[in-house]
């Protein structure tokens, strides 16, 4: 009877260390996931970052592109009024040679 109990207490402490070396397994599984998971946290981070800073740059660029069109469209009105300048400077200049 002793032999038999001596048994059973064996498989009972076989099942504990199966069970010891699963937790053991899962703890490190459960570190290593940790790990992954902050690597992912910090690359998903860096790349809104690099998102945001990308983004700065295009509403900068945009910012440029609006003052470059309104400093062309300066200069087309510049050089329209020029030429309607030159165009009564000469009228005027024929009137006055009519006039002599």
């Amino acid at each position: 009877k002793i032999s038999g109990l001596e048994l059973r207490l064996k498989e009972k402490d076989l099942e504990l260390l199966e069970a010891k070396s699963a937790h053991a397994k899962i703890q490190a599984q459960v570190k290593v996931l940790k790990e992954d998971f902050f690597k992912a946290k910090d690359e998903r981070d860096s790349t809104l970052k690099r998102m945001e800073d990308i983004q700065a740059v295009m509403d900068a660029s945009q910012g440029l592109n609006s003052s470059e069109a309104e400093a062309k469209q300066q200069i087309r009105d510049l050089e329209r009024q020029q030429r309607e300048l030159q165009v009564k400077l000469k009228k005027q200049k024929e009137e006055f040679e009519v006039e002599r």
